[in-house]
């Protein structure tokens, strides 16, 4: 049985190789259908967004691989397109009037340091650190607090089609380093989440790179939460986040069964322009 994989990066961001490696490695490993989805533009230097004069390229290239492999596997064209208030949004016209199937919609950023320089929260330990001590003066919770409220309003904001691994600030709390996800102020800022997420009716995407990048031993977002969403009757895909070829389908087959654990039978997949749910279980979605 097949898998989906909306969610990927290639050399036009922070991916390691060109689109049609990519493509390659999904026909082998069986996947029905595969979004590409580099990181979007951003109007400020980072070492991972596309850089705005490349997107054109970018739209062309996938383009022209649909129409080669249309026959073989299902193609799409996405964004992963940060929120960052008053600098770029998923709803910003550059990505709306475009030929992107869908897009995600995700927060890497959390406010800035004293010169204007946007606190990513998704690079390395140090830096987000650095950030929790000279923004926020070493409190977690008014930052974790923060984060949350930027993915509220984003979705509020530009609804975008599917909402990238929303409590992804947790890739740094390690071993509870910062506080406990049993805590109240904490409860409280995912149930508003979830009722943000549930009000706009997107998909929520269920990211294993944590898992089989090291950091987490449960997707983003987190199997209580995921249980907490299927009560909510919250769609779910899963996604990888792949930024290596290697990566497409990693750790998909325990993750599904931890789905099936927290209450979940269907997955979502895009077939004949139209979001639809099929079952599943540790080998594939049932189409």
């Amino acid at each position: 049985m097949p898998w989906t994989n909306y969610h990927s990066h290639t050399i036009f961001s922070d991916g390691s190789d060109k689109p049609a490696l990519y493509l390659k490695e999904a026909l082998r490993q069986g996947v029905h259908t595969y979004g590409f989805s580099c990181h979007a533009p951003v109007p400020f230097e980072t070492d991972w967004c596309m850089k705005r004069e490349r997107l054109e390229d970018y739209y062309e290239e996938i383009k022209i691989l649909k129409e080669k492999y249309y026959s073989n596997i299902n193609i799409l064209i996405s964004l992963e397109v940060d929120f960052v208030p008053g600098l770029v949004s998923p709803n910003d016209d550059i990505f709306r009037n475009s030929a992107l199937d869908y897009i995600i919609g995700s927060v890497h950023f959390v406010d800035a340091f004293q010169d204007g320089t946007p606190w990513g929260i998704d690079i390395s330990c140090e830096v987000f650190e650095d950030g929790l001590e000279r923004i926020w003066k070493g409190d977690i919770q008014k930052a974790t607090r923060r984060y949350y409220e930027l993915v509220r309003e984003m979705i509020v904001q530009s609804n975008p089609t599917i909402i990238g691994h929303f409590d992804k600030i947790r890739m740094h709390n390690r071993a509870n380093k910062y506080y406990s996800e049993n805590e109240g102020w904490y409860k409280d800022e995912i149930f508003k989440t979830l009722e943000v997420i549930r009000a706009a009716k997107s998909l929520m995407e269920v990211n294993t790179r944590g898992m089989y990048k090291g950091y987490t031993n449960e997707p983003y977002p987190s199997l209580w939460i995921l249980s907490e969403a299927k009560k909510m009757a919250i769609p779910i895909v899963l996604n990888s986040d792949a930024h290596k070829p290697v990566e497409i389908t990693a750790r998909f087959p325990e993750t599904a069964i931890m789905l099936s654990k927290a209450g979940y039978k269907e997955l979502f997949n895009w077939i004949d322009k139209n979001w639809q749910s099929f079952p599943f279980n540790e080998s594939g979605i049932i189409i």
